[in-house]
């Protein structure tokens, strides 16, 4: 069964992750606001997962330790962010965690069943958007999964997200609809097999399940 979003917070601040403190609050306390047990839901029944934009980790560590995830990889373009997952994940395999140029996706992506695109779009400045989503496409082996979440621009409260981003130095404010993304996605091949929407607390959600 995988916890609640308060479960695994309280999980998380239980492991006492070492690192600074702003990195640390993130980590303990994002559960509370972006949905991570949907994230795991989502992921649970296969058994390899890369997450492009893993920041410290704590996504790719909740999965190693709720699912029956067997290999997990990840980029990241912050050299410290890969230093915390590395730590966080401990004992695990880290092979497949790697600093990003933000442009070139490993080859080594073509290995896994479960990509993972969880609150990076937004902060892709729009004129790159679709470049990107090809180069995630390109890079995912036939059959695999690309579970997407972001904010829904369609959403009055999106706005309290592009605080929160300015408020924490993030940037971000390059959000689209559900289906706006839909859209994008089937043009780019992808094959849709779910899309839903969640709300917690005011930050409005959605989800796709897209397949290649």
């Amino acid at each position: 069964m995988i916890p609640s979003n308060k479960e695994l917070s309280s999980f998380l601040k239980r492991k006492n992750p070492k690192m600074g403190l702003l990195d640390k609050l993130k980590v303990v306390y994002r559960p509370y606001i972006c949905p991570f047990s949907v994230l795991l839901t989502e992921v649970k029944n296969v058994d390899s997962v890369f997450d492009i934009g893993c920041g410290s980790g704590q996504l790719l560590f909740l999965i190693s330790e709720f699912t029956e995830v067997k290999k997990i990889g990840g980029v990241e373009i912050k050299q410290r962010l890969i230093d915390n997952a590395k730590s966080l994940l401990g004992e695990r395999n880290t092979d497949f965690l790697s600093v990003y140029n933000g442009k070139d996706l490993p080859n080594e992506m073509d290995i896994f069943d479960a990509i993972m695109l969880n609150d990076v779009w937004h902060h892709i400045p729009k004129a790159q958007q679709d470049l990107f989503l090809r180069e995630v496409y390109s890079k995912m082996k036939k059959g695999a999964i690309l579970v997407f979440k972001d904010i829904d621009a369609s959403s009055f409260w999106v706005h309290f997200n592009r605080f929160h981003d300015l408020l924490l130095g993030e940037g971000g404010g390059q959000e689209l609809s559900l289906n706006e993304m839909i859209k994008i996605s089937e043009n780019i091949g992808f094959h849709v097999k779910n899309s839903f929407k969640k709300r917690q607390y005011w930050y409005d959600h959605y989800f796709l399940v897209l397949e290649k």
